[in-house]
């Protein structure tokens, strides 16, 4: 194992905290999964805090799926 000076170890402790803060703020945040087409009803999925959320909207001649869904593979 290498030698870490103490100024390096402050640095590393630094940017661990900093990581944990991102890390704890995208937990919070809402990720969209997957979108479909049922009828006349567009179904976005998502998931938050380990919970799926389903949410339906009516669907439009002009709604773009398959661009959606290139968007979301993105």
């Amino acid at each position: 194992m290498p030698w870490v000076t103490k100024k390096q170890l402050e640095q590393l402790k630094e940017s661990a905290e900093i990581i944990q803060t991102q890390l704890l703020e995208l937990k919070d945040r809402a990720y969209l999964i997957k979108i479909e087409r049922k009828g006349r009803e567009n179904i976005f999925i998502f998931s938050r805090n380990n919970k799926l959320y389903q949410i339906k909207t009516m669907g439009m001649i002009s709604d773009n799926l398959p661009e959606w869904k290139e968007k979301l593979l993105r």
